[in-house]
């Protein structure tokens, strides 16, 4: 975490010959502040998700979400499908594994899967996909949710997959995520894959930065 929010040394031992040992300690102070607001954004992101989720449950049944109701009941069976050999109808290729699936999840998801025809398909072949993201995709197309364990890079990748697959929900919580890590270090990288994916909320916050800073 340290090498996170320590700043350049130049830039820190400018501070400190300028201005003094106390105001090159302050700067450190608020970058580790910064660095935890940060985490706290990327929680708060995640507890949003899951209350717009239960909100889709509830405008769906046009009332109160009932979690003994029959869409609760589908969305808890859907959900424990992930990797299952039960109705499984198709498989996924992943990291030498072949990994059970079905289709109607599937496509209640996307129509583009890499394949003519997700319905006459016995085999989605991901064997090009880091085995961490292909993973993630699936987790979510099952759960909604993602585990953002592994940095930005991983993030990337799993934002750039879920745009090829076309899974615009995954994409924008993919975003989101980056937002909150956007600095004026990998602004102009994440700004240029924003651009390329239309990843409109990413570009405008990089765009932000750049304008600020240069």
């Amino acid at each position: 975490m340290a090498s996170d929010v320590m700043l350049d040394l130049s830039i820190y031992e400018y501070i400190y010959y300028m201005f003094g040992p106390q105001e090159a300690s302050d700067v450190i102070k608020l970058q580790l502040h910064l660095s935890l607001l940060k985490d706290e954004y990327v929680k708060l992101q995640n507890h949003c998700s899951d209350l717009e989720r239960k909100y889709s449950l509830a405008i769906a049944k046009h009332g109160e979400v009932n979690e003994n109701g029959f869409l609760s009941k589908l969305l808890k069976i859907v959900g424990g499908l992930f990797n299952q050999d039960q109705y499984s109808d198709i498989k996924v290729k992943l990291d030498g594994q072949l990994i059970s699936a079905h289709r109607f999840v599937l496509s209640a998801r996307s129509e583009s899967w890499g394949v003519t025809s997700l319905f006459h398909a016995d085999l989605l072949d991901w064997s090009m996909l880091n085995p961490d993201v292909g993973r993630a995709v699936l987790k979510w197309v099952y759960t909604d949710e993602v585990d953002f364990f592994d940095g930005d890079k991983f993030t990337l990748d799993l934002m750039c997959t879920a745009n090829e697959f076309k899974l615009d929900e995954l994409v924008t919580k993919c975003e989101k995520v980056l937002i909150a890590s956007a600095n004026i270090k990998n602004c102009i990288s994440l700004y240029t894959t924003a651009c390329q994916m239309g990843a409109n909320f990413l570009k405008e916050h990089c765009s932000g930065l750049i304008s600020a800073h240069w």
